[in-house]
C-alpha cells in the first residue's frame, strides 16, 4: 500500500527507525506529574543559585570594589591618576561595544550548530524539490526545442543525401 503523501508528490525525510504516523499522532503517552519532586526541586534551586546567581553576585562584587578601587587609587588628585580614571573611562565603551559584538558572535554560532541539527530533513525536501524541478524543466525545454532540432535533421539528412547524389 502505497502512502497518499507519495502519490501526490509530497514527500517527507524520515530519519532510519523511525516509525511513520499521522501529524495527529505525535502526542506524547506520558503526563506530565502533577507535583514536583521536592527533592530534585531544591537540587534544581541550588544549581541555579550556584552556576546563575552566585557568578553574577560574585562578578559585580569585584566590578564594584575595582570601581571603588579606581576612585581610590584617584583620590590624591595627581594628574596621573586623573589621566588613568579617564583613560578607563574612554575604553569602557569600546568594550562594552566588544561585549555586544561577542554576544552576538557567539549567538551566531550557537544559532548555526542548532541549524546543523535540524536542517537535513529540510535540505532532502528541498534537494527533492530541486531535482523534481529540474527534471520539469528539462522535459519542457526538450518539448520546446524538439521542433527545431527535428527541423534541422530532417534539413541536414537532405542536404546529406543530395551531396551524395551530386558527387
Amino acid at each position: 500500500m502505497t502512502d497518499d503523501r507519495e502519490a501526490l508528490g509530497v514527500y517527507s525525510f524520515q530519519w532510519p527507525g523511525m516509525v511513520k504516523c499521522s501529524p495527529g499522532a505525535m502526542t506524547s503517552p506520558f503526563k506530565p506529574p502533577m507535583h514536583p519532586n521536592p527533592i530534585t526541586q531544591r537540587r534544581f534551586r541550588r544549581s541555579v543559585w550556584l552556576e546563575i546567581y552566585l557568578p553574577l553576585v560574585a562578578g559585580s562584587l569585584v566590578l564594584a570594589g575595582v570601581a571603588a578601587g579606581i576612585v581610590l587609587a584617584a583620590r590624591g588628585g595627581t594628574i596621573s591618576a586623573w589621566a588613568d580614571v579617564s583613560l578607563i573611562l574612554l575604553i569602557l565603551p569600546g568594550l562594552v561595544l566588544g561585549a555586544i559584538l561577542a554576544a552576538i558572535a557567539g549567538g551566531l554560532a550557537y544559532g548555526v550548530g542548532w541549524l546543523i541539527g535540524k536542517a537535513p530533513p529540510y535540505f532532502n525536501i528541498a534537494q527533492d524539490f530541486v531535482e523534481r524541478l529540474a527534471k520539469g524543466v528539462r522535459r519542457g525545454s526538450d518539448v520546446a526545442v524538439a521542433p527545431v532540432l527535428g527541423a534541422n535533421a530532417t534539413l541536414a539528412a537532405l542536404k546529406s543525401l543530395f551531396r551524395r547524389e551530386t558527387r
